[in-house]
């Protein structure tokens, strides 16, 4: 069985240094760079020897990061990539409490935030191949038991010496049972490999504290999370972050009273905090998004970034201080500071704009036809970026139509928010269109796949062609919810229909083929394997690797296929 669209792996040449090599060239030189800049400095050169442990790294990096020379900040810099990783994260974390300048704390806990980040994303894939285990060792289980009622109802199976006819059937028998076992004791390791390596990360992460919250508080809002039980982690992690929160701090501390480091983990917090101390919270609120345009007045690129992360975790409760703000006279030009309202409202991060060169700066003032291709061109931005502005879109446009393409092409992109957001509104009201209708459908539907519900998306599947008009797309779809299902003859039926709308695509004959195969139908398999083939899908270790092509393996005509790829 192959999803579709296919992918493809591209395999490189060998180089001819390997990487270990590389990496010590590139160390050496660094610490050449290092050694030679602190000769002339009087410091202390970073070197790498078993003596350094982390703290007199970060002390060392601390001064270099202070020094008036360029090279040297650049250098230090360079060092507290290379040498503070995620096993040092903790550290990190301390050493932010001393007090430290601004030019200082900036890059130290903007590097303490990207490794937040990436152990985030770690337990992430660590969460992913948890229900991938888990799922496969369900599949696996159903597989077992049936082969164990097989062998129960097969009066040979008992008989281990038995030499006659069906002896070989019976011992057959025995060794799939057996290598099922095996399989599903592997799947049931892996699961709990995954699950050791999500609560390690997850020790790892709260020993962080409060620090953690503007990183989550931007990963929650980045979207693009289709797993229920990452979003389920995400939420717990929060909700662990509020009520430590509430816990330190039942009022709001005054602006003297905590550190910056502190003061900076409160703010994406404050929402969530505000009912016990209203007042107090909301004079840190000012305060805060006072600082934050104080950073953007300066006009420095960091603090500009700094100063926009700010605003978007104070969330809605900014906009009528940034809309006092474009009032007032300062060093800004009202137009800009209006595209720094509009980036906030919209939940553009910061350097987005840089990287798409899209105007969202100006959204709200484009006329209706320029915003509905701004949303459309969100798409191929990709899943990556795209979702926390289209999800700002469907907040803040005020046009339903508007709100309901944003929210289709978030639904696209796997973000669940985009079908959620039309399940609240009601179909019938947000989408007037037949064909808008049916597409939104086909977005749920498949995404019940993702999670897991095979037999609620084929459902779904054929409830939209109960109501729509058939295309390509959807007897594909339904055809490949059969496959997963070994319901064959339902998947026969809408593979040929989809062959009958669109002959040319290659994945689709191979999955035909796979049916075919697994419903005993070899000549034709046979048949459409070829069709795929010379379409342009001949990934030789997939045909050999897939399991749905077995019945396949020994016939001539199968190798002569294999040595053809």
């Amino acid at each position: 069985m192959k999803n579709h669209p296919p992918t493809r792996s591209h395999r490189g040449s060998r180089s001819v240094n390997a990487p270990g090599d590389r990496q010590r060239g590139s160390r050496f030189i660094a610490l050449l760079t290092f050694g030679l800049l602190a000769i002339g400095s009087g410091f202390a050169p970073l070197t790498a020897t078993a003596a350094d442990d982390t703290r007199g790294d970060l002390q060392r990096i601390e001064r270099w990061l202070a020094a008036d020379d360029l090279d040297r900040r650049a250098a230090a810099r360079r060092e507290l990539s290379d040498r503070i990783g995620i096993e040092e994260i903790t550290e990190l974390h301390g050493y932010l409490a001393k007090p430290l300048a601004a030019e200082v704390r900036r890059p130290l806990l903007e590097h303490l935030h990207e490794l937040a980040r990436a152990q985030i994303l770690e337990i992430e894939n660590a969460i992913t191949n948890f229900e991938a285990a888990r799922r496969l060792a369900q599949q696996l289980v159903a597989e077992v038991e049936r082969a164990e009622f097989e062998r129960a109802g097969d009066p040979a199976a008992g008989d281990s010496g038995d030499e006659e006819p069906g002896g070989g059937d019976a011992r057959e028998t025995r060794l799939s049972l057996e290598e099922l076992h095996e399989e599903l004791e592997g799947r049931r390791r892996t699961r709990r490999q995954a699950r050791r390596r999500v609560d390690e990360g997850h020790a790892q992460l709260r020993s962080l504290g409060l620090s953690l919250a503007p990183v989550l508080f931007h990963r929650r809002a980045a979207g693009g999370v289709n797993s229920p039980l990452v979003e389920r982690f995400h939420r717990r992690l929060w909700d662990e972050l509020v009520e430590e929160a509430s816990r330190l701090y039942p009022h709001a501390p005054g602006e003297d009273a905590i550190g910056p480091h502190e003061s900076r983990s409160l703010v994406p917090l404050i929402s969530a905090l505000e009912d016990a101390d209203a007042a107090g919270w909301l004079r840190r609120l000012r305060t805060t998004v006072d600082g934050a345009i104080r950073a953007i007045e300066s006009l420095r690129p960091e603090a500009i970034n700094e100063g926009r992360a700010l605003l978007l975790e104070t969330g809605d409760a900014a906009e009528p201080l940034l809309l006092a703000w474009i009032e007032r006279e300062s060093a800004l030009p009202s137009d800009l500071k209006g595209c720094f309202f509009e980036w906030n409202r919209l939940r553009v991060p910061p350097g987005f704009e840089r990287r798409t060169a899209l105007d969202l700066g100006h959204y709200s003032k484009l006329r209706r036809t320029a915003r509905l291709d701004l949303i459309h061109r969100l798409e191929f931005v990709g899943r990556a970026s795209a979702p926390a502005v289209l999800d700002g879109i469907v907040r803040s446009e005020n046009e339903v139509a508007l709100k309901v393409e944003a929210a289709a092409v978030l639904a696209r992109l796997g973000d669940p928010r985009g079908a959620g957001f039309l399940r609240q509104l009601g179909l019938e009201q947000a989408i007037e269109l037949e064909a808008i209708s049916r597409r939104v459908l086909l977005i749920e539907a498949l995404q019940l796949r993702e999670s897991g519900d095979e037999e609620g998306a084929l459902e779904a599947l054929l409830e939209i062609l109960r109501r729509f008009t058939g295309d390509f797309r959807l007897h594909y779809e339904i055809a490949f919810s059969a496959l997963r299902l070994r319901r064959f003859e339902l998947s026969i039926e809408h593979f040929e229909n989809a062959i009958e709308l669109d002959p040319r695509d290659p994945i689709t004959h191979y999955n035909f083929a796979c049916t075919l195969s697994l419903a005993g139908k070899l000549d034709r398999a046979l048949v459409e394997l070829a069709i795929a083939a010379e379409g342009g899908f001949r990934d030789k270790e997939h045909y050999l690797e897939d399991e749905d092509l077995i019945p396949l393996r020994d016939l001539p005509q199968f190798q002569a296929l294999i040595d053809s790829l």
